[in-house]
């Protein structure tokens, strides 16, 4: 017995190398073992740790010893054609670039380290002796995608800090720069700055934004580093202008290693920094293969808006306090696309750009609504009386345009979609409508007189604007609302401050009319006349908006109703947002009406956004 038990044991001593026991794991688990690497862990992955195992090396090993780990590997003479081999380079030069960001004094080989890291991934991805499009499901090629993207990024902004240095701003004049044991020249030819300047004032890494406020991330995965240039605005000549870019733009950034073959491109020290602009370039061409251009959209226009002081801002206009504006200005959310049509957003009372915050953001990120148009945002004093406004407004759309298409010709000018909120929702059907005489009774009893001065005349005569093909209009009081001229409207109204100029435009106005008319001027002025806020047009009851509800939409501009109902209760034709009734919203012969429980605010409103883009996209499938 002793005997066979002594036997057993000898068996299983010798048989014990080649056992191999069986243990479960959970999906997450073994999903981490694949995903896992150096920039989601901090580790070498499971797929770079399969070529470091070629020369006997653990991971432990290889992290503690990345220089000798990445040198073992260039010598053992595994093919380079492999894509294994290449983008197990790509990760551990991008430890290595990990390790030395730590050290301050290694700034140098930190650099190099980061241009190692995109050059191997620059070659697996393009160069590697299988094509990328046979590669579209494999997951170590998304992860060697984020090694050049990220290489790339960090590489750009960290030696985009440095262009202050007299040396390097010297070789840069000369289109080439020497850094290090690398020659980096640039082709920013296909990049679109604000101002048209050649180089932004600064650089953010867009992966690197979080901002409140906004629900979502516009961006298109793809190839290159994301990143948002910014322009330091020029207040003096914006103030100056109907018209300008945001201050941010949305830049992807390549790095092109040249060469024609691999070995070419593995030992060149040649770099090409190539920017594009995402708006207008949806792909990139690198070795005849075509791949997604990586893309953030909201990156820039965060960055705009949370440097805008657009809140504080439309509060200082509304009351009339310095530091408010003074006329309506035309904001540009991309550069100009002669192709692109035009989305022009109009905001409602006491607001800015900041009403659209997420519609615009949303909008961008429909791949199919950013190709075909281009969002304008109109920024106007809302304490002006409407019909000023309208007017304004009508001359900055105009001028705007003017500019970019003096022939009016382009895309752009044809058939715009108007958006409008609220009070920029009355105004929106102002201008896509015939006076029909109806403001003339209004204007006369306003001024006390039947002779109204040329120059505002265009206050009560105007026809559709031509290049307007569809208006939606989003809780706009067109018949008025009877909070504006309850306790709480007329309270408000009481500290509405108009700006100085109009006071000043129209009184100049009205002497310059009666100048030939002693007596008639002398009994305006004792008279006086009494301009109304925004506030004050916006009650049911103001002669104005009494007036402008017989003014003609015209017939060949469809348009579409998105109401607010604060109570899903409530029966519609008795509801309201809680600031405008729904009998004020509606108008009768919308293509389209949708009713969405919320607030005045309902521009806001996931539904609203969807509608909006339901609206868009049959605009695009009729044109």
């Amino acid at each position: 017995m002793l005997k066979n038990l002594l036997l057993c044991v000898w068996v299983s001593v010798l048989c014990s190398c080649a056992m191999v026991s069986l243990k479960t794991q959970d999906t997450r688990d073994y999903i981490m073992s694949k995903r896992a690497d150096v920039l989601s862990d901090k580790h070498l992955s499971a797929s770079a740790m399969e070529v470091v195992g070629v020369v006997a090396k653990n991971r432990r090993e290889c992290e503690h010893q990345i220089n000798s780990c990445i040198d073992a590997i260039e010598q053992i003479g595994l093919q380079q054609q492999s894509p294994a081999y290449l983008a197990a380079m790509s990760e551990l030069w991008l430890y290595q670039a990990q390790q030395l960001q730590k050290q301050a004094n290694q700034v140098d080989a930190y650099h190099n380290a980061l241009l190692e890291s995109a050059r191997y991934a620059y070659a697996y991805l393009f160069f590697a002796s299988t094509p990328v499009n046979q590669r579209v499901l494999d997951s170590r090629q998304m992860q060697v995608a984020d090694y050049y993207n990220y290489a790339v990024q960090t590489y750009v902004n960290e030696n985009f800090k440095r262009y202050s240095n007299a040396e390097i701003e010297a070789s840069r004049r000369h289109g080439v720069v020497k850094l290090g044991a690398w020659t980096l020249s640039s082709d920013l030819g296909q990049l679109h700055l604000p101002q048209n300047v050649t180089l932004p004032d600064q650089l953010i890494a867009a992966t690197q934004l979080r901002f409140q406020g906004l629900r979502n991330v516009s961006q298109r995965d793809g190839f290159g580093a994301e990143l948002v240039a910014v322009v330091n605005q020029n207040q003096e000549a914006d103030r100056q202008r109907t018209f300008s870019e945001m201050n941010a733009a949305p830049a992807t950034v390549l790095l092109h290693f040249k060469g024609k073959t691999l070995d070419e491109v593995l030992r060149s020290h040649d770099v090409v920094l190539q920017g594009i602009d995402p708006f207008s370039h949806d792909t990139v061409t690198v070795n005849q293969q075509t791949v997604p251009l990586a893309a953030n959209f909201t990156g820039a226009y965060g960055v705009w808006l949370a440097d805008s002081g657009f809140a504080q801002q439309s509060l200082k206009t509304l009351f009339g306090r310095e530091g408010g504006i003074e006329r309506p200005h035309v904001f540009l959310m991309q550069p100009y696309d002669p192709n692109r049509r035009i989305i022009l957003m109009v905001h409602g009372l006491a607001s800015s750009p900041e009403a659209w915050v997420n519609m615009a953001n949303d909008l961008m990120g429909d791949v199919r609504i950013r190709q075909h148009y281009q969002i304008w945002q109109v920024y106007y004093p809302t304490n002006m009386p409407i019909a000023l406004n309208h007017v304004a407004i009508r001359h900055a759309v105009n001028d705007t345009l003017r500019h970019f298409d003096p022939n009016g010709i382009h895309n752009a000018s044809k058939d715009m979609v108007v958006v409008g909120h609220s009070m920029g929702g009355v105004i929106s059907r102002m201008m896509i409508s015939d006076d029909n005489g109806a403001l003339q009774p209004w204007l006369t009893e306003a001024l006390g007189t039947k002779q109204i001065p040329a120059s505002i005349a265009e206050l009560a005569h105007f026809q559709p604007v031509p290049q307007i093909g569809r208006v939606i209009f989003i809780a706009a009081p067109h018949n008025g609302t009877h909070v504006a001229g309850g306790k709480v409207g007329k309270l408000v109204s009481k500290v509405v401050r108009l700006p100085f100029r109009t006071l000043k435009t129209l009184d100049q106005a009205l002497t310059d009319a009666f100048s030939n008319n002693k007596r008639e001027l002398t009994r305006l002025q004792q008279r006086g006349v009494l301009v109304p806020n925004s506030i004050d047009n916006l009650d049911e009851k103001d002669p104005f908006i009494i007036a402008s509800q017989n003014i003609k939409i015209s017939e060949r501009i469809p348009y579409h109703s998105i109401i607010a109902k604060f109570n899903a209760k409530t029966e519609l034709s008795q509801s309201s947002d809680g600031v405008v009734p729904y009998l004020s919203a509606h108008l009768p012969r919308a293509q389209s009406e949708k009713i969405i429980v919320s607030g005045h605010s309902v521009q806001e409103n996931p539904q609203a956004i969807l509608e909006i883009r339901r609206i868009l996209h049959q605009d695009m499938d009729q044109h």
